[in-house]
């Protein structure tokens, strides 16, 4: 154990053991990563490596990237639950979209039954387009409740992308049917109606659990917006693009012009609107 912990100490704090229980409470209380369950065959080798820690710890970094997720949305849950101790009924609020020059910007807001844990959850944009479908297919299911707001790009011109997301925070937060005690929100600004009883964490899509669902609402809806309008206009191929501004979105736009969906306040399009 002592040797695992110094090389997990010289070399990667994440360092994953795999051990009886005596491994498992050193770990935690030293604060390094467990895997809980494993095969035996797997347990038995790592513990024949032992004494080559490097070894055994790059062979379990080579497992299946789902099973190790598994293990990554676990940790998510352990952290959403310290939250819910403090403070009651937790909301994971997130967004997509705040980038793309056409489309809206969509916000998420989930409150996450806690002792019916869904597998894999993390940050939407790290999962592929599969797994984000069904993980959205399980968390509408099984979530205590959610709710999804659009925020056109007629509006986000109006008060900007920044006030636009924050307006969406709060409306997803407001329309839950069941109302948290608390809101933990992906990023660095906390929406004014909600300030009081929310904090924001940077990078919290890949930290809190019901931050990462509900990030991962917000991005399949905001796609599933986003195929609907490249089946009206196949040109700008908002199929691959999303509305981010790709060299192949510009050049569209250069050669057919700005349409309704695309955001008039940002400078690409500005720009190519003064020329139409």
């Amino acid at each position: 154990y002592n040797k695992a912990k110094d090389y997990a100490t010289k070399h990667d704090k994440n360092l994953i053991i795999v051990g009886g229980t005596s491994f498992y409470l050193k770990a935690m209380i030293d604060g390094i990563s467990i895997v809980p369950k494993i095969s035996k065959e797997t347990s038995a080798w790592v513990k024949s490596q032992l004494q080559d820690v490097q070894k055994a710890y790059k062979y379990i970094k080579s497992i299946d990237e789902e099973y190790m997720q598994n293990i990554k949305s676990n940790d998510k849950y352990r952290i959403e639950k310290a939250f819910f101790k403090k403070y009651g009924t937790i909301a994971g609020v997130d967004e997509a979209g705040r980038g793309p020059l056409a489309g809206p910007v969509v916000t998420a807001a989930v409150i996450l039954d806690l002792d019916k844990q869904i597998p894999g959850l993390n940050d939407s944009k790290k999962l592929t387009e599969k797994k984000r479908e069904e993980l959205y297919r399980i968390i509408t299911e099984e979530a205590i409740c959610w709710e999804v707001k659009v925020v056109s790009p007629k509006i986000i011109d109006e008060i900007n992308i920044l006030q636009a997301t924050l307006f969406g925070m709060e409306e997803a937060v407001i329309s839950l049917e069941v109302k948290p005690d608390y809101c933990l929100i992906d990023g660095n600004k906390t929406p004014k109606k909600l300030i009081g009883f929310s904090k924001a964490i940077v990078k919290g899509d890949a930290k809190i659990a019901s931050i990462a669902a509900a990030s991962i609402l917000a991005k399949v809806t905001r796609d599933r917006i986003m195929l609907k309008l490249h089946e009206q206009f196949p040109n700008y191929n908002f199929k691959q693009n999303k509305g981010y501004p790709t060299k192949e979105h510009v050049a569209a736009l250069d050669k057919y012009g700005v349409l309704d969906c695309h955001r008039r306040s940002y400078k690409p399009v500005q720009q190519l609107t003064l020329k139409f």
